[in-house]
């Protein structure tokens, strides 16, 4: 067999293992940790997880460069073994900065450690888009600030749904269990984070600081603050909607070492 067949035969054993379009109809197929690599050269395409990724021999650095416009669909399998060094950038996670128009959803990511400056989460550091029915457990994320264990910095407009947190996040300001600061138009609809948050202030068990709107999440997160901290939300100039019947009808005007709902609020709560 000569050298060109070789080959041909090569790229073509490889075409259908990942797929050969990245559409909507026929999307690139991740089934090895390489296959992962390819989002950086086609940032814009749609992907479906294939098989459990056991992504421990690829060492990661996903900063500011990182950018991720089209569609991963986790399809139900896990990312496992994952870890994020790049301590002295911004937006720092697995997609890095997650687009406008761009959805991540339906993944599972197991042990994994993420470590950033700012804005760093394990999905996105920051997010422009959706992240949809996503299951992050065993999570270790740390930062100076806008740090969150889903998302660092959930951007005007974004949209965080039906997606879960168990680990640790650890920060200067701005911690959160979901997502680190959600800012205005934003929003985080039915999530849970359980585990351990430690920050010098704005630590809360769905955001550290919320701008947008926050509904019908919970946390039974632990968290430790220096000045402010809150069960739902660190400091809060949103809106906030609990589940059911349920609604705040105090203001905490004051800032306090924790509550059981809103470290500080600047807003009211709701009905959901």
């Amino acid at each position: 067999m000569d050298m060109q067949t070789r080959t041909r035969e090569q790229r073509g054993s490889r075409n259908k293992r990942v797929g050969t379009k990245g559409t909507k109809s026929a999307p690139f197929l991740i089934r090895l940790p390489e296959d992962f690599l390819m989002i950086s050269r086609y940032p814009c395409a749609w992907y479906r997880l294939e098989e459990d990724l056991d992504m421990s021999p690829i060492a990661l650095v996903m900063g500011s460069k990182a950018r991720f416009g089209g569609t991963f669909d986790g399809n139900g399998k896990c990312i496992y073994n994952l870890k994020i060094r790049d301590a002295n950038s911004v937006s720092v996670g697995l997609f890095g900065t997650i687009e406008v128009g761009a959805t991540v959803r339906n993944l599972k990511v197991k042990n994994v450690s993420v470590i950033g400056a700012g804005c760093v989460g394990v999905i996105a550091g920051e997010n422009n888009g959706e992240i949809v029915n996503c299951e992050l457990s065993d999570v270790l994320v740390q930062g100076f600030f806008d740090v969150g264990g889903l998302v660092g910095s959930n951007r005007c407009w974004a949209k965080i749904q039906g997606c879960a947190v168990d680990g640790a996040v650890l920060g200067n300001a701005n911690v959160g269990g979901i997502v680190g600061n959600n800012l205005v138009g934003a929003k985080i609809i039915k999530c849970f984070s359980d585990g351990k948050l430690c920050g010098l202030e704005n630590v809360g068990g769905v955001a550290g600081q919320n701008h947008g709107e926050i509904a019908s999440s919970s946390s039974n997160s632990k968290m430790k603050s220096q000045k402010i901290a809150g069960k739902l939300v660190g400091l809060n100039w949103g809106k906030v909607k609990l589940e059911g019947d349920k609604f705040l009808q105090k203001h905490y005007d004051k800032v306090l070492i924790f509550s059981e709902f809103i470290g500080r609020n600047l807003r009211v709560f709701g009905r959901s």
